[in-house]
């Protein structure tokens, strides 16, 4: 696989301290040349789901042979193990807890090996702070050209997260809010092809908490305040508001249950 010389990074971290401008400087101490992209570091603190939600909706944009590092990690220091994983087109690090599996499961996984080899770490290593000393140090290795059989073990399983699937049933759609982004748009569970697998189209209207909805293609197709559903840039069925907070009209947040009447 030809590397981009491209590391992105999406943990759980925030901004406010230090800990992601140490995780760069991790990776510059090895490679000064390293382009490196923020995916995000505000995901939901230890939400693994979240985490491996919005890498799986950006990992692909990116070009191939780009190394995706992504650290949420609430079980740092304990038993769960480190990971590379190589996929047809990318390469992924981070803590065997599922946070890679869906996106690397749809990529396809080639090989998978556990990062146990100290010589490609930042020494000594915190019991805390995997992603500075682990994770960040094997991005900027592979980068490098080295070859993810150096840095340990193979492995021949990882956990496995699977996301709630969307159920249709009596005339109705089941869903979960499974993102709420900054604008209050609410992403479900849904999908274009989930959709087509029940031969049905969206109507022209549905009922979400016994609210009449418009469904359209873009926030403009309503007055403003006025909800909207629509296929989102994803292929997800989203709800939104025209220039107002979907989440806050429909009082919903992450997680929640919705149901769909048509």
């Amino acid at each position: 696989m030809k590397r981009t010389g491209i590391i992105t990074l999406l943990t759980d971290f925030g901004i406010k301290d230090f800990y992601v401008a140490a995780m760069k400087a991790s990776i510059l101490s090895v490679n000064e040349e390293v382009r490196i992209v923020d995916i995000t570091h505000n995901i939901e603190r230890g939400n693994i789901e979240e985490g491996a939600y919005t890498l799986l909706n950006v990992y692909s944009d990116f070009p191939p042979g780009t190394i995706h590092v992504a650290v949420v990690d609430p079980s740092v220091g304990g038993k769960r193990r480190q990971l590379i994983i190589q996929t047809n087109n990318y390469l992924f690090i981070g803590p065997d807890n599922g946070l890679l599996y869906p996106l690397a499961e749809k990529d396809a996984i080639k090989r998978t090996v556990e990062i146990s080899n100290t010589e490609y770490m930042r020494l000594p290593v915190s019991d805390t702070f995997h992603g500075r000393d682990v994770f960040a140090p094997a991005a900027a290795w592979l980068s490098n050209g080295v070859d993810i059989s150096e840095f340990g073990p193979e492995v021949m399983d990882i956990r496995v997260l699977e996301f709630e699937k969307p159920e249709y049933k009596d005339g109705k759609l089941y869903l979960k809010a499974v993102n709420i982004d900054i604008f209050g748009n609410i992403t479900t569970n849904a999908g274009k092809d989930f959709i087509m697998s029940l031969n049905k189209k969206l109507p022209a209207r549905i009922k979400i908490q016994s609210m009449d909805i418009c469904c359209g293609r873009k926030y403009s197709d309503v007055k403003k305040g006025e909800l909207v559903c629509y296929w989102n840039s994803s292929g997800m069925f989203e709800i939104a508001a025209n220039c107002g907070s979907a989440a806050e009209i429909l009082s919903l947040k992450r997680s929640d249950n919705i149901i769909i009447q048509f």
